[in-house]
């Protein structure tokens, strides 16, 4: 074993057995404390530790209710694609698919609650099956992660958190409309009893299709006016019963159901069209969690949790979507059953630890047609994890850590394990200056269909690593005005993709993701408030040179608020997307999209809203032959008490 491997391992024992330990009796806050008053679910964040002041480490962007609910998002996609180095795209199966500073969707960590959350089979996740109703707020790591994270972070995490009350009764109500009968309604539910609390979350979104921009030129498969097949009719329904002893401990058990049927729009050019729908697409989930506090140092949280899905693709042989013609029907059965575990120690003023285990079995029984025999793929995978905090002094914290992680298939090079380590430093030399930096190896292992898809899959393919580094600050010019920039690098070795859709996964050459991230803020009046972010990526093979398809070098995010004194609020949102190739490496045109949602309070707790997105019906397509809605203009009324 290298050097370094065997010092990162020596650490992370270290601080496992130090975990181990007998507390020290301390009258300091509880770490993990968290603010009470926040409707936010304890158990759902990863909490890394904690100091009396936490200086950021890594670029971290948070997206609160509030926030989605003020600029118009009714849905998770249209919630990230604001945030600074984060790109949403359509793929060729109508899903929402994610892109954060050049990583793909598979190569991002997603977690709603502490598990993670990703499909089995893919390693991604469709962004469209996340339902708003029940989130409180969602949290994006954008640099290197810590260790506690684990293994799958190497383009960063998104954790998504739900809703929780701790004090009293909550009521929200959401209901809105638009045209092709597009229905939206959102209720929330919370209260508590004694020493229970709980939570009840349903929504349903419904849509004969999205209108495409006057603009659009009439193609091959797709003659404008309402997209063909962009059909879709959405439930969800969640529930969380929390009890508190009297020690402060808590148990959670959650429990969730998403049923889903939705079209798949064709490409608008292609000379082998698919006509493909899903009529079912279905996911539930339970989860049993606990969090609690050994003495006044030791802040200790667990969770067992079970996902599954099942979808069914059909396909036919023409547009007419005939019963007497249909291709095939193709089956998805997929389970993950895991779990994890940690401890906060707090052994002075100056020094944390927290250390832990996570461990998940991704499993799917997959049907190719209604005659073909079913067939099962499966893999494990786990990650031992310590991390150290370390307060150097009033203005400077230190955290580092490393993270054991494995993965067992039946393939010749899946069953294999990594050590990665992490650093990051937090600066504060001043009130109006934080300076942070961070570096990290990170470890991608290959999803089950990268090893085992019919056409494409791999055996021997071998896990993907990355280097990653980040520095930033954050300039705190005036009270009102704050500045920032954020300079990273990420080099990528073995590389998982292919060539075409009929070649096999490789492990490919390195490929380099760089750039930068600047931003602005500017709030006064405290009715106005302005915000600029400006993402510049640039993303090529290293080998080659080729620059990296859909991933575009430019991209401008803005969002303009007022409040007015009688009741009104207008919120103002665009961007403009830059210099970007197609997977042919050819250019696609750049486009600017703009919104705005405006709210007035009709009561003291009801709220009515007109919401337009792409106001100004611009034609533009996120990926090649695929064309997105043109203007789309929803109205509804909000109620909460």
């Amino acid at each position: 074993m290298p050097a370094l491997q065997r010092f990162m391992s020596t650490i992370l024992m270290i601080g496992i057995l130090l975990t181990a330990l007998p507390p020290e009796i301390r009258t300091e806050t509880t770490p993990g404390q968290i603010d009470d008053s926040l409707p936010v679910y304890h158990l759902g964040e990863v909490i890394v530790v904690r100091s009396k002041r936490d200086i950021p480490k890594s670029s971290v962007s948070e997206i609160s209710s509030t926030e989605m609910n003020a600029t118009g998002a009714d849905s998770f996609e249209e919630a990230l694609t604001n945030t600074p180095g984060i790109i949403v795209t359509a793929g060729s199966k109508g899903e929402s698919r994610l892109q954060l500073r050049g990583f793909s969707g598979a190569e991002i960590k997603i977690l709603f609650d502490g598990r993670q959350v990703s499909l089995p089979y893919y390693g991604d996740l469709d962004l469209g099956s996340i339902s708003l109703s029940n989130v409180s707020k969602i949290k994006i790591i954008k640099g290197p992660a810590g260790a506690v994270y684990g293994a799958n972070t190497l383009g960063g995490v998104v954790n998504i958190i739900s809703k929780r009350t701790n004090a009293g009764t909550i009521h929200q109500y959401k209901m809105s409309v638009g045209e092709n009968s597009s229905y939206l309604g959102e209720m929330n539910y919370g209260s508590t009893y004694n020493n229970f609390d709980y939570w009840l979350s349903l929504g349903y979104n419904r849509s004969d299709g999205y209108e495409l921009s006057d603009d659009f030129s009439a193609a091959t498969h797709e003659d404008g006016d309402l997209r063909n097949h962009s059909d879709y009719c959405n439930v969800n329904f969640d529930g969380k019963l929390n009890y508190t002893f009297e020690n402060k401990t808590v148990v959670s058990f959650s429990a969730g159901y998403y049923d889903s049927e939705k079209g798949v729009p064709l490409q608008t050019e292609t000379s082998r069209p698919r006509y493909w729908e899903f009529p079912e697409w279905r996911r539930h989930y339970v989860d049993l969690g606990g969090e609690g506090i050994i003495g006044n140092s030791i802040y200790w949280k667990g969770k067992l949790y079970y996902d599954a899905y099942w979808n069914v693709l059909r396909a036919y042989g023409d547009d007419t979507y005939s019963e007497d013609d249909v291709q095939f029907v193709s089956t998805h059965d997929g389970h993950d059953l895991g779990g994890r575990f940690e401890v906060t120690r707090t052994f002075n003023d100056r020094l944390q630890n927290t250390s832990g285990f996570s461990v998940r079995k991704d499993e799917l029984d997959s049907q190719r047609d209604t005659s073909d025999p079913w067939e099962n793929y499966d893999a494990a995978s786990g990650s031992l994890f310590s991390q150290f905090q370390f307060e150097a002094t009033g203005k400077t914290m230190i955290d580092a850590g490393a993270s054991l992680n494995w993965q067992k298939a039946d393939a010749v090079n899946a069953s294999t394990n990594s050590l990665d380590p992490y650093l990051g430093v937090g600066l504060s030399p001043s009130d109006h200056l934080d300076i942070h930096a961070s570096v990290a190896r990170t470890t991608r292992f290959p999803a089950l269909n990268n090893l085992y898809a019919h056409i494409s899959g791999n055996p021997e393919l071998g896990p993907e690593k990355a280097l990653k580094f980040e520095i930033g600050h954050t300039i705190h010019v005036t009270e009102h005005l704050d500045f920032g920039q954020d300079f990273f690098y990420n080099d990528i070795d073995g590389l998982i993709d292919r060539a075409s859709r009929n070649d096999l996964y490789e492990n490919l050459n390195e490929v380099v993701l760089k750039g930068i991230e600047t931003g602005i803020s500017y709030s006064f009046d405290k009715q106005w408030n302005l915000v600029l972010n400006h993402t510049y990526i640039d993303a090529y093979d290293d080998a080659t040179g080729d620059r990296r398809y859909h991933t575009p070098r430019n991209k401008y995010d803005y969002h303009v608020s007022y409040r007015a004194d009688f009741g009104l609020s207008l919120h103002h949102t665009g961007q403009y997307i830059a210099d970007r190739l197609d997977s042919y490496l050819e250019p696609m045109p750049d486009y600017y999209l703009a919104h705005v949602k405006t709210t007035y309070a009709a009561f003291e707790q009801v709220h009515i809203f007109l919401n337009i997105r792409n106001i100004l019906d611009k034609n533009y397509e996120e990926e090649l032959y695929y064309p997105m809605p043109g203007r789309t203009v929803t109205a509804g009324v909000e109620y909460g008490y």
